[in-house]
């Protein structure tokens, strides 16, 4: 595999998009598993006849496929008016208004669900009700076959596409079609790096046997209890109920630790706020009730960031389902919006017990406080990485 990797893009970096795979005109590109769980992309070389489709259409090979966006972006804090709307989703739900315009003009949306085995997949939907599987956070890496693929034959129909995912994935998808359209409307998230699938599932698997059933329903987001703290619910099919904090639960630890997440994230181009791949950005915005007093009813605010005149389009079109301010960037300010997430120290011994004693034991051990001296280690680093980012905002 890394020998495949030389031969897309000159190095052993891939983000997993699926670009490569998507883009072979001769299907001789699949992606498979590292021993972390991770996809990579494996050729069979038997059948590649070196067009240099995968070397052209791969995010690593190019600095930026950034296409006409702003100098600066437009910072927002914003919800959807509907409260049942505003709870059923993560964060402020902005994401169902901006999707439910382009929905309206017969057009299609591309997002993750989850599917049946609790896989998440990048995908696509024509009605609002597939639409809906997108709305909730899904806090692993997800898996693209043919993503880009259906959002093209979209396009070459002339419908409109609103695609979102993490901003390696708005990258591949520039790449993939190498060029924009007029039709198209990109939305990442402010990401602070995806977790292993492999680790997921083996977490997902301990659960059922802890509660002898098999998941029925998860929610990274649930707001039954109010938007923060953030909190995992699951759902049995015996009827049990598990419901954690993000203090509380440890696969939720590991993941928000940095301590899970794809090598490649810690060297992310992709976080930073000038010359974002998408016409719009999204996240949480914690600070925003001081822009006002109404939203102090813990049912989630976003953070959205307008990156591109298109993004200014839809937002207007969109308008009529949100309540949002303009707000200084401080308010919706995050650190992932400066630089990557930070190497979690104990990331490879996490993964080393992981594989040799299994998940319970690795996040048993590595998921609560750490030893003074890798924290203070870990916030040096921390400090580090923010002094770099206020020199440099891109």
């Amino acid at each position: 595999m890394t020998d495949s990797l030389y031969f897309i893009n000159s190095g052993d970096s891939c983000s997993g998009c699926g670009a490569c795979i998507q883009v072979c005109p001769r299907d001789c590109i699949s992606m498979h598993a590292d021993p972390d769980g991770f996809d990579r992309p494996s050729i069979d070389f038997s059948a590649c006849v070196n067009c240099g489709a995968c070397r052209k259409t791969c995010p690593y090979s190019k600095t930026s496929f950034h296409v006409g966006g702003r100098t600066a972006p437009l910072f927002y804090a914003a919800r959807m008016s509907d409260r049942a709307l505003r709870l059923g989703s993560a964060s402020g739900g902005i994401f169902r208004a901006f999707s439910g315009a382009v929905l309206r003009r017969g057009g299609a949306v591309a997002g993750v669900r989850f599917d049946p085995d609790f896989r998440a997949e990048l995908t696509t939907a024509e009605t609002p009700e597939a639409r809906d599987e997108f709305c909730l956070s899904k806090y692993v890496q997800s898996r693209n076959e043919r993503a880009y693929r259906d959002v093209k034959s979209f396009l070459e129909a002339g419908r409109p596409v609103l695609f979102s995912g993490a901003p390696c994935q708005v990258a591949g998808l520039y790449g993939f079609l190498g060029a924009d359209d007029e039709n198209l409307f990109t939305v990442d998230f402010i990401c602070h790096g995806v977790p292993s699938p492999l680790v997921f599932t083996e977490y997902r698997k301990s659960l059922e046997r802890r509660f002898s059933s098999p998941v029925k329903s998860l929610n990274f987001r649930d707001k039954s209890e109010g938007w923060a703290p953030m909190r995992l619910r699951v759902e049995f099919e015996n009827g049990t109920v598990y419901s954690r904090t993000l203090t509380e639960d440890p696969y939720f630890r590991m993941f928000l630790s940095g301590g899970i997440s794809r090598p490649e994230c810690y060297t992310c181009p992709y976080a930073k706020t000038l010359g974002r791949e998408s016409d719009l950005t999204m996240g949480d915005a914690w600070r925003a009730e001081v822009l006002d007093p109404a939203w102090r009813d813990n049912t989630g605010v976003s953070t959205l960031l307008v990156n591109s005149p298109k993004g200014e389009a839809l937002l207007e079109e969109a308008a009529g389902e949100l309540d949002f301010k303009v707000c200084e960037f401080s308010v919706i300010d995050q650190h992932y919006l400066h630089h990557p997430g930070i190497l979690h120290p104990d990331r490879s011994d996490f993964f080393r017990t992981f594989h040799k004693k299994g998940i319970a034991a690795a996040l048993d051990r590595y998921s609560g406080p750490r030893p003074l001296l890798r924290r203070l280690k870990t916030r040096f680093l921390k400090i580090i990485r923010q002094l770099r980012g206020k020199r440099n905002p891109q």
